[in-house]
């Protein structure tokens, strides 16, 4: 039988864990607003729906959350200390930053809170997924909740 030592245990899943590629630095330093999410999420397929219906592919950047390292690594946690998608981040807010950090990003989670800053973000964009008559409009947050 095959078996691994602790240390080449330990070595091993390192090795296999992603390297960051972004950093939350370097997310501040982005024109757009970037959401983090994976294909696998549906919270995130709510608002990835929304942005592609809504034609704002080209002003939201989309990002794995792999490329800063992981829903659990360090970096991501910074952002999102539930360690959860999807994270929208704010480049240079005014307000919100990561505890501990001068950034200028204001991480958004849960995906209701990131569509509700995307409808009022973007009006003009989404204004036609918003319907006129105040009963339709409830029955519609009834069903996405």
């Amino acid at each position: 039988s095959l078996s691994m030592s602790a240390g080449a245990a330990s070595a091993a899943s390192a090795a296999s864990s992603p390297a960051p590629v972004l950093t939350p630095s370097s997310l501040a330093s982005n024109k757009n607003p970037i959401l983090f999410d994976a294909p696998v999420s549906n919270s995130g397929a709510r608002v990835r729906f929304f942005i592609y219906l809504s034609n704002l592919e080209s002003q939201i950047d989309i990002k794995k959350p792999a490329d800063l390292g992981g829903l659990k690594s360090e970096e991501y946690l910074k952002l999102n200390p539930q360690g959860k998608m999807p994270l929208l981040v704010i480049p240079g807010s005014k307000i919100g930053a990561p505890t501990g950090s001068a950034l200028s990003l204001l991480p958004i989670p849960e995906s209701q809170v990131i569509l509700d800053y995307l409808v009022q973000m973007y009006p003009k964009e989404s204004e036609f997924l918003i319907p006129d008559i105040l009963e339709i409009r409830t029955l519609n947050q009834l069903a996405t909740r």
